[in-house]
């Protein structure tokens, strides 16, 4: 009997996500959570693996296609199931899946599409140590530090932990465990913030749903706000990563009020009186040119 694999739900605000190549061709084997194709949204790029392990008996999206989270993307089954199976004819079949090419990191971020703060992070020196939290925007910096040898990271996100994984063994990779959060996909409560206060890192990537003025940092979750709390004291550096859509949005819960020492990345669309405020404040803004 064939498995359907479809488009996961890849952050809360993401609706859909565009197959940007297959890794397998109809008819090759694919075993248990090994990765089919690679997609992207606009907040992460990442694969999706295989449900079952099996035979790829139909590819139903053509790569560059644009699709709905819980669309239908493939069809993995039985070997016995491949007679008469095609592959889209304007398809073209990818090969063995490889470990995908580091980008070249930059001193500064370079933004190349409309998570700008996410593009790419600022320089690391080697054998340091950070923590990532597991929000989408991170997430998407994260799959640059390819280029960074011997950092060892933490965080409390799958997604970011999946795009990590890519540096492995050059990284080590650390996780808080914790209760899983849906949708988001990452871990609160009281195990991570446990550990958190226990860890000590040289730098804290950070992003949340919204920034003002008046409020600061602020996210919809309470769990999620805390477990940010204990990883900004844990840390020496604060470093904000905040596409300009954010800007003048207000959530729930304040995570941090932006000052002295903390360093906000965001794109050249933020609000130029909002970057005022925050530079006569202390913060350290670098904005990068987007079109």
């Amino acid at each position: 009997m064939s498995e359907r694999v479809t488009m996961p739900a890849l952050g809360e605000s993401v609706t859909e996500g565009t197959v940007t190549r297959w890794l397998k061709s109809v008819g090759d084997h694919v075993g248990l959570d090994e990765p089919l194709l690679e997609v992207s949204t606009d907040k992460v790029d990442t694969e999706i693996p295989s449900p079952v392990a099996g035979v790829l008996l139909e590819i139903l999206v053509n790569e560059d296609d644009t699709v709905p989270v819980g669309a239908d993307l493939a069809l993995v089954g039985d070997p016995s199931e491949a007679s008469g199976s095609q592959q889209p004819a304007d398809a073209e079949p990818a090969p063995q899946a490889a470990t995908p090419q580091e980008p070249a990191p930059a001193v500064e971020p370079a933004a190349s599409q409309p998570e700008p703060a996410a593009s790419a992070p600022a320089a690391a020196p080697a054998d340091s140590g950070g923590t990532i939290e597991g929000g989408t925007t991170v997430t998407a910096m994260a799959q640059h530090l390819g280029a960074h040898k011997n950092l060892t990271v933490v965080t409390n996100g799958l997604y970011t932990t999946n795009a990590l994984r890519h540096h492995l063994p050059h990284m080590t990779v650390i996780t808080t465990g914790g209760i899983l959060r849906d949708v988001a996909f990452t871990f609160v409560g009281p195990l991570p913030e446990t550990f958190f206060r226990e860890f000590r890192g040289n730098k804290l990537f950070l992003s949340a749903t919204g920034l003002t003025l008046d409020t600061g940092l602020t996210d919809p979750s309470m769990l999620e706000s805390q477990v940010k709390k204990t990883m900004i004291a844990a840390v020496a550096q604060v470093v904000v990563l905040m596409d300009s859509s954010k800007f003048g949005v207000q959530s729930l819960a304040t995570v941090l009020h932006p000052g002295p020492s903390h360093r906000l990345i965001t794109d050249s669309h933020a609000p130029p009186a909002m970057l005022r405020s925050l530079r006569e404040r202390g913060v350290d803004v670098h904005v990068v040119d987007v079109e």
